[in-house]
């Protein structure tokens, strides 16, 4: 006994024998197929035929966005903590208001002056 439901776009399932989650990403009604996108980040394409014989039932997005990225050391996913200073954020700005010096692009945003 397979699905009755015909796969949804952006919908996740989770396979009822293995446990395995995956959303459906892609629909060819041309070729008669659907593309999975299992949790680790791999893809498989089936058949419309093959669809309607998973044990499988639609179930909520994971929570941990990580599973395709399983791989990543913890340094790789953490976000620096630091606080960066004005000066710091209009590093790139100042740049941009030197490059732009004798053209007709002009200030982006007026210079604060320094105290």
């Amino acid at each position: 006994m397979g699905i009755e439901q015909e796969p949804a776009i952006d919908q996740w399932y989770q396979h009822l024998d293995k446990g395995q989650p995956f959303v459906v990403v892609a629909i060819d009604d041309e070729n008669g197929t659907v593309i999975l996108q299992y949790f680790d980040g791999s893809l498989e394409e089936i058949d419309r035929d093959d669809w309607e014989q998973l044990k499988i039932e639609p179930s909520a997005a994971p929570e941990n966005w990580s599973g395709p990225y399983d791989e990543l050391d913890d340094s790789e996913t953490i976000f620096a903590d630091t606080e960066m200073s004005e000066e710091e954020w209009n590093e790139p700005l100042d740049e941009l208001r030197e490059l732009s010096k004798g053209t007709k692009l002009r200030k982006l945003r007026p210079q604060t002056e320094e105290k």
